[in-house]
């Protein structure tokens, strides 16, 4: 994993910002440097993962810095979106997940419906008696992290009937992109021009 996370990490500083110079920005940069100084040697990698610029970031740590990484990146994603909040756009708030590596892949059971001695009914059952003593639902953990319903059902709409997604995500054909000149500037406080 170590040795993945080295790769990732000079894959993104490398090839990836110099052939999509866009992948970064940064809100990005400055997350990783703060990592990076909160972690030393504990911080493995970073990687990339989607959506570009902050939009689905990795971070790799030694399984030892697991723990305290899972409290504190919240909080270094957050207060670094808070300083950069008035200069960049920002869709929402910073939400970190814990992903593990599944050893197995998807796995599944061949049941004989035929054959019913009732083990399979019993270990679904017991299944599902052990997860729902786990933790909170579902409704309760989105309650906790104020998950938006409405928002969610109308992008999910809008996705469906084709108002928004990766086919609009783009300049049409006709657009003409310009390096900006004076003339494109209209000032408004001469103050401000240093």
């Amino acid at each position: 994993v170590r040795t993945i996370a080295r790769l990732v990490t000079e894959n993104f500083f490398g090839p990836i910002r110099t052939v999509i110079p866009w992948a970064t920005n940064l809100y990005t940069e400055t997350l990783i440097s703060r990592v990076q100084a909160r972690f030393d040697d504990k911080f493995w990698g970073f990687w990339m993962l989607g959506g570009m610029s902050g939009g689905g970031m990795g971070f790799i740590f030694d399984p030892s810095a697991k723990p305290a990484a899972l409290k504190e990146l919240g909080n270094l994603m957050l207060q670094t979106k808070r300083d950069m909040e008035y200069s960049l756009p920002f869709a929402m708030d910073p939400v970190v997940f814990d992903y593990r590596v599944n050893d197995h892949g998807t796995v599944a059971k061949l049941v004989n419906d035929d054959v019913d001695d009732g083990a399979s009914v019993t270990q679904a059952t017991r299944n599902s008696e052990e997860s729902s003593t786990l933790g909170p639902d579902l409704d309760e953990l989105l309650q906790e992290q104020e998950f938006d319903k409405e928002a969610q059902e109308q992008i999910r709409s809008d996705l469906r009937n084709g108002t928004i997604g990766l086919a609009k995500n783009r300049l049409s054909l006709e657009s003409k992109l310009e390096d900006v000149i004076a003339d494109d500037v209209i000032v408004i406080d001469e103050d401000s021009i240093s």
